[in-house]
């Protein structure tokens, strides 16, 4: 009978593991729609005051995501964008809104989804003041914060959930009630829409789709001359200001043409086993062609096959209802330039034939290179967000082509004409002459002087002249000059290497810029893992691992001084005020495209002995630990990243 008893006691303790392995089987597979919003309990009797905070976080964190994606990821525009022309776009003639560029001389400047989460948070920081007036439910309700709102914004698969952590103490009747967070869902899949949209351009970078397109359509249009050849004794002749209304009304019509794979695009004109079928017709022509056979050609091919084979891409997007689409316009800036030409004109070369036997036989010849270089606006489409209202996200890039090749590199832009240059504005010059100076350290100086051959801009409003350099002029460096006459008291910019572009109103006769001397340094970075259970910091390591990736952001307040770094991949270098300076910097550390660590801080001070004698700065940053794997947990780590007391251990050091 005891043994019967022990096997009872064994059946039934196995029963009762294999239920609970089971429950916790169950429980953990399955999908949690939200995480964050599951957590909260709304105390009873606060119901209409949580409910107004949450309808007031919507509403004005709508708004900053419906910036966020007219402004291609940001919600405020750095400087380095908004003052630099021809790194954006713009939609109207006020520059309302202007679309950035994703790639800008050689640097992927795509804003990475961790940064809009804290864009969003800092537009939410700046706007929800307006939900702190409570006056409207007294009496019934006395309602006091007992602290600051911090707003946490976390971008999931399905939607954008806002957690406003606000301690209000509630007072109604006789019963005070604590209210210490609220917690809001935002119907718009931001997350998918970055996806694909990073995707697209890693693949225009590394592909140069758009590129291969433009040449296609330049090679077969007979309005731009590529090569070619005729049997006339006319030259011909060709206007590259004709040329260049040709390529941006071609453009406009054929860019939109462009569909990506596997999102909801306008249906082509066959099915996909016409199209298959035209692809083996064609390897057949070429076998034919090649054996010196009448080739077969197929009867009545659908007028859009070219577009088929030629403008479906496929950058590796995974099926999605998200909508995409590209555009051109004609009001945006285009650059291009033939080789060889006359000024406006291009020509053909006329050959005679041998005077004895084919004098009368003229032929004209010519083959010209291009350098192109236009914007392309990709635009993406939620059309079921904030409740079937439908949200958009845009950006920009350049196409560039130098000599009829692909280049992702800068063209030289001395060559180009931008749509800010007004010609008409700047040769309206009026009689006054100013004197405009730039001064600044030079080697072995230890005081300021006028510095040479550093370039004068003029800019008012939305249009910019270059005026000049600064030269020898009796005895100092200066540049005396008239300007536009078309503005009181312009802006004028002085840039020379190896100082900080700096700009100066004019009020007065003459004009002193003091520029800041930089210093390029070498830059390092060591990585501090840190346990966010103990709050404490273990060891370190300076090599990044296959999928880590950090990006390193460096301004200096109130300037255009931006620079964009990615650890690696780019040169180590990075120029600092050769001074005592206040840095706003940004660091994210990633891995596999998720935020696991940074050091993110609106003032860094560097002060000049630090960097005197030294060739190198050293970052740190911290790996958050244990990865974040739940909605909350990636919220506390971005919360860490702008609010963490950090500042001590990972501040910047030297050698």
């Amino acid at each position: 009978m005891k043994n019967k008893g022990q096997v009872t006691v064994f059946i039934i303790l196995g029963v009762l593991l294999l239920l609970t392995a089971g429950l916790i089987i169950y429980l953990t597979t399955q999908k949690v729609v939200k995480p964050v919003e599951e957590q909260i309990i709304i105390p009873e009797g606060t119901e209409p005051v949580y409910n107004y905070i949450s309808e007031c976080i919507y509403q004005t964190a709508k708004q900053g995501i419906i910036k966020l994606g007219m402004q291609g990821g940001y919600v405020n525009l750095p400087a380095a964008i908004t003052k630099t022309p021809a790194s954006h776009i713009s939609l109207d003639p006020y520059e309302t809104f202007k679309v950035p560029y994703w790639y800008y001389q050689g640097q992927d400047r795509k804003p990475t989804l961790e940064f809009l989460q804290l864009e969003i948070n800092s537009y939410l920081r700046q706007r929800l003041t307006d939900c702190t007036d409570f006056t409207s439910f007294e009496p019934r309700y006395k309602i006091t914060p007992r602290g600051e709102f911090i707003p946490k914004t976390t971008i999931t698969d399905d939607n954008v959930i806002i957690e406003l952590i606000w301690p209000l103490e509630i007072k109604t009747g006789q019963k005070t009630i604590q209210l210490n967070k609220v917690v809001e869902e935002i119907d718009v899949k931001l997350k998918e829409i970055h996806d694909i949209a990073s995707t697209t351009m890693n693949f225009e970078n590394q592909k140069m789709a758009f590129e291969n397109i433009t040449m296609g359509l330049v090679s077969t249009n007979p309005e731009i001359p590529t090569n070619g050849m005729i049997i006339d004794c006319t030259p011909q002749r060709w206007y590259l200001n004709e040329i260049e209304n040709e390529m941006k009304q071609m453009m406009q019509y054929n860019i939109p043409s462009i569909r990506l794979e596997n999102t909801p695009y306008t249906s082509f004109d066959a099915s996909r086993r016409t199209y298959s079928n035209l692809e083996s017709d064609y390897e057949d022509i070429i076998n034919q062609l090649e054996k010196d056979k009448q080739p077969k050609f197929p009867e009545n091919p659908p007028e859009d096959a070219y577009e088929y084979f030629k403008m479906l891409l496929n950058p590796g997007i995974n099926p999605t209802e998200i909508r995409a689409g590209f555009s051109y316009r004609p009001e945006w800036p285009m650059t291009i330039i033939a080789y060889p030409h006359e000024g406006n004109v291009l020509k053909s070369n006329k050959i005679r034939g041998a005077r004895k036997y084919l004098g009368y036989l003229c032929l004209n010849q010519w083959h010209f290179v291009y350098d192109i270089e236009f914007p392309v606006m990709m635009t993406l489409k939620d059309t079921e967000a904030f409740n079937g209202e439908g949200y958009t996200f845009q950006y920009a890039f350049p196409v560039q082509i130098d000599d009829n090749s692909f280049d992702r590199k800068v063209i030289d832009r001395s060559q180009f004409i931008t749509s800010t240059y007004n010609y008409e504005f700047c040769e309206e010059m009026g009689e006054k002459i100013y004197d405009i100076r730039a001064t600044g350290i030079v080697p072995g100086a230890m005081f300021a002087t006028e510095l040479d051959n550093a370039n004068i801009t003029y800019t008012c409003f939305d249009r910019y002249c270059e005026l000049g350099q600064t030269q020898a002029d009796e005895g100092i460096y200066r540049l005396r000059t008239t300007i536009p006459s078309g503005c009181g008291n312009p802006f004028i910019t002085a840039a020379k290497k190896g100082y900080l572009t700096t700009t100066k109103q004019m009020t007065e006769d003459i004009l002193e810029i003091p520029m800041k001397k930089l210093k390029t340094m070498n830059y390092e970075i060591i990585i501090h893992k840190y346990n966010s259970r103990t709050g404490l910091y273990e060891e370190t390591r300076t090599e990044l691992r296959d999928t880590e990736n950090i990006a390193v952001v460096i301004g200096i307040p109130g300037t255009d001084h931006y620079q964009y770094k990615t650890y690696g991949v780019q040169d180590n270098k990075i120029d600092l005020i050769e001074e005592t300076q206040e840095y706003e910097l940004n660091i994210l550390f990633s891995r596999q495209d998720k935020l696991v660590g940074g050091y993110s801080r609106e003032k860094t001070k560097i002060n000049y002995k630090d960097i005197k004698g030294k060739d190198t700065i050293i970052f740190h940053v911290f790996e958050y630990v244990p990865v974040p794997s739940t909605d909350t947990e990636r919220a506390e780590l971005s919360q860490y990243l702008y609010e963490g007391e950090y500042d001590t251990i990972l501040k910047p050091t030297f050698k």
